[in-house]
């Protein structure tokens, strides 16, 4: 992902000289590079990174870490702890644990995401049943459905780990990571790094330019919602399908025949009922 400047024209020119065609495809202010080959998009990764252009490397399939979930562990169990479990004891090729937390407020959840390199019996951790002496369940990671904002550059749609960016501060928009900045205190009137907004940082998610999401699940609610039969004046409440005018003879029929078989097993089970009835007719 190649983020889109007036020399881009020129960038993608240039690297379909060094390192041959690509399908180029612009897209929310950035050029999406398809390298069509892996050892092309390693060419196209490395060249980009020598040249200082601002991208991210969205990682092939085969490179990306097999991700699951840990439940059922102490909410201040230590990650470490569990990476130590799961290399040394299990064998298995664990990159990283990492504790989810709630997305506000950060308070920190009973599930820990496990990353681990991909290997044909990478597949065998669902069949774990104890961590450290703990019953556990493992599942699969399904993510968070919003936006990404890179820690390290604050441009948004992917992470710190894939960013080849230069840094950029929410605080001061200075050339290192807001983590490393020196200012510490609360910024009364900050302004957006991305967009020169006053009043808020790049992070805040309630302004009005902040990407939404458009999942599927998103747009049929939304079509649900637009599409919804209204209220017409028209429409006579009083008449049904089972209205004598809408019934052939032959529905006549099959409806005079179920409700003898209703009237029937009314006199069976409810014969108090039927009497009732029969008298008071």
């Amino acid at each position: 992902m190649l983020r889109y400047t007036k020399e881009s024209t020129k960038i993608l020119a240039d690297i379909r000289k060094v390192c041959g065609p690509t399908e180029n495809k612009f897209t929310n202010g950035l050029v999406k590079i398809f390298p069509g080959t892996s050892q092309k998009h390693t060419e196209i990764s490395n060249y980009c990174r020598t040249q200082g252009y601002d991208f991210h490397v969205i990682q092939p399939a085969s490179k990306r870490p097999f991700k699951v979930v840990i439940k059922n562990l102490p909410h201040d169990h230590d990650p470490e702890d569990i990476k130590y479990y799961l290399k040394n004891e299990l064998k298995f090729a664990v990159e990283s644990v990492i504790q989810l937390t709630k997305f506000r407020t950060r308070q920190p959840l009973p599930f820990f995401l496990v990353e681990l390199t991909k290997t044909k019996d990478v597949e065998n951790i669902y069949k774990i049943e104890h961590v450290n002496n703990y019953k556990v369940e493992v599942d699969t990671y399904k993510g968070r459905s919003i936006n990404n904002q890179c820690f390290k550059c604050n441009w948004y749609h992917h992470k710190a780990r894939e960013c080849q960016s230069r840094a950029r501060c929410l605080k001061c928009a200075g050339p290192h990571e807001t983590n490393q900045c020196s200012i510490k205190e609360i910024i009364p009137n900050p302004t957006r790094i991305n967009c020169g907004e006053e009043g808020h940082v790049a992070s805040y998610r309630g302004r009005k330019k902040f990407p939404k999401n458009t999942t599927a699940q998103q747009n049929r609610a939304n079509n649900f919602f637009s599409n919804r039969n209204t209220f017409n004046p028209e429409t006579k409440p009083e008449r049904t399908y089972l209205s004598p005018e809408l019934l052939t003879p032959n529905h006549t029929e099959r409806w005079h025949h179920v409700s003898r078989r209703l009237r029937h097993q009314a006199v069976i089970h409810f014969p108090a009922i039927h009497q009732t009835m029969t008298t008071k007719t």
